[in-house]
């Protein structure tokens, strides 16, 4: 009976040991439109990805990219003439040997062409985050045209879909942060 007990007791630790070390490794968001995402976000820049670094907030890891701003779409005149940089704060990335992965969340890589819809961080000047997380982002698509690739798994009219990558032209891009005004 001795034997059983110990046995069922290291059991139930090695399974909550693997619970601990397990990692979330999925994100659904709701799905918006380029027309909602434009009329949610505080700033629309087309711009230039400069550098990222990771910093502890807290509990909590964020990495914050730097983005040279070519035009603003969207906005007040905060971000000034093109040439000015703003950040923009993800949830997520490492720091040292810590790392704190967040599925969803919008690749930014130095030297990278981009459309970001931006929210204001109330707490921080001059420090923005995404609109819809992934969704937020439009990446070069090549031919003058954007391509639109959320990463998250999308709620979407009561069903869950995966995103699909979707080629946005410059002009159809325009209308909706116009219609959104």
């Amino acid at each position: 009976m001795k034997k059983r007990w110990i046995w069922a007791v290291l059991g139930c630790l090695a399974g909550a040991v693997a619970l601990e070390q397990s990692t979330a490794t999925a994100t659904t968001l709701m799905a918006l439109s380029l027309e909602q995402l434009a009329r949610r976000a505080d700033l629309v820049v087309r711009g230039t990805v400069r550098q990222s670094r990771s910093e502890w907030r807290g509990p909590l890891i964020y990495t914050v990219t730097a983005v040279e701003v070519a035009e603003r779409l969207k906005g007040p005149s905060a971000p000034g003439p093109a040439g000015r940089t703003i950040e923009v704060a993800q949830l997520g990335g490492a720091v040292g040997r810590d790392a704190m992965p967040v599925a969803g969340a919008a690749e930014l890589r130095p030297g990278e062409q981009v459309v970001l819809f931006l929210l204001r961080n109330r707490e921080r000047t001059g420090e923005y985050y995404l609109a819809g997380m992934s969704q937020g982002k439009l990446g070069v698509a090549g031919d003058g045209a954007w391509l639109w690739a959320p990463t998250a798994t999308l709620w979407d009219n009561g069903a869950l879909r995966e995103p699909t990558p979707r080629r946005v032209t410059r002009d159809a891009l325009r209308a909706a942060v116009r219609g959104a005004r």
